[in-house]
């Protein structure tokens, strides 16, 4: 409950899909992908009533508290359909592994039971392994011809001015998938400003570039370096978070850098469709009223 919990409020809280907290537990109540998301409400109300049930069964009585906790054997597929269907990394490597090795356990757990049930209930436990295999068989088939498959987002319910160019008002030429001010390739100017305060760790500093790009490309570029400090200026990169935006949403685009040298910087950013594409940053960085200037070239793919 308190990982759903980070969850919910997180999803709230991210600038980047209008997600209100009555969509929380009312399915249907958002504009973002209403199905799905409205899944991971249902999930979210059936694991709410056992919890509560288990809190008063003192007071339901046994019958009640076990027919609500019944429920909560629907509540994981459920969970599990919403998180494909409504997650952005839903094709990343990842999140593959993880979805993976929750199928495995749980159908290990369904094999064992019902292989070491009681003889006369061989035809129900034979009925239920068959509905388990047909079950995984349509996840399989609809995750592979729909989540796992480019125009997903648009298809599961997306707002239009979260698609990007696909949304109606795209510019002209712009790439499929791409935000319309933010279409690669492109070579902005940014201008900005800088600042260093002590990280997490000890003997650590975070950096922070938040910059403005126009010319080229219109948007918003915040960086966030972590590491050590180098004796002759600078860190020595540890971690980084990288967020590429428009005014109406700032982290359109997220990732890190994969290079810092000197004042430059490769970074792989992708939105939550799976367009991704690489910064190429060369600045320049003014320490004593902590502005930066420079440009930033953008290239399609990772």
């Amino acid at each position: 409950m308190a990982f759903v919990a980070a969850h919910v409020a997180t999803s709230v809280l991210d600038r980047y899909a209008p997600i209100g907290w009555l969509a929380a537990v009312l399915p249907l109540a958002s504009a973002y992908r209403p199905i799905w998301l409205g899944l991971g409400a249902v999930a979210f109300d059936l694991m709410a009533a056992v919890l509560v049930t288990s809190l008063l069964r003192a007071r339901i009585g046994y019958r009640t508290w076990r027919a609500i906790h019944w429920t909560s054997y629907a509540c994981w597929p459920v969970a599990l359909v919403h998180s494909i269907g409504t997650g952005s990394d839903a094709r990343q490597p990842w999140l593959l592994a993880v979805l993976v090795a929750c199928l495995a356990a749980v159908l290990a757990s369904i094999g064992w039971r019902l292989a070491s049930g009681d003889p006369e209930t061989a035809q129900a436990r034979t009925i239920t392994a068959l509905a388990a295999v047909v079950a995984l068989g349509a996840l399989v088939g609809w995750s592979l011809a729909g989540p796992l498959q480019d125009g997903w987002a648009a298809r599961a319910g997306t707002p239009t001015d979260l698609l990007g160019s696909g949304a109606a008002g795209a510019s002209p030429g712009a790439s499929a998938g791409y935000a319309p001010d933010l279409t690669p390739p492109f070579t902005a100017q940014l201008s900005g400003t800088t600042a260093q305060s002590p990280g997490s760790g000890y003997g650590t500093v975070e950096v922070f570039i938040d910059g403005s790009l126009t010319g080229g490309a219109t948007g918003r570029l915040d960086v966030t370096i972590s590491g050590s400090p180098l004796n002759e200026g600078g860190v020595a990169m540890d971690s980084s978070t990288v967020s590429l935006g428009t005014t109406g949403h700032q982290d359109l685009y997220q990732g890190e850098l994969s290079s810092l040298t000197g004042a430059g910087f490769v970074a792989d950013v992708t939105d939550g469709s799976g367009n991704a594409m690489t910064l190429t940053a060369r600045l320049t960085i003014d320490r004593r009223d902590g502005t930066v200037a420079g440009t930033v070239t953008a290239a399609p793919g990772g």
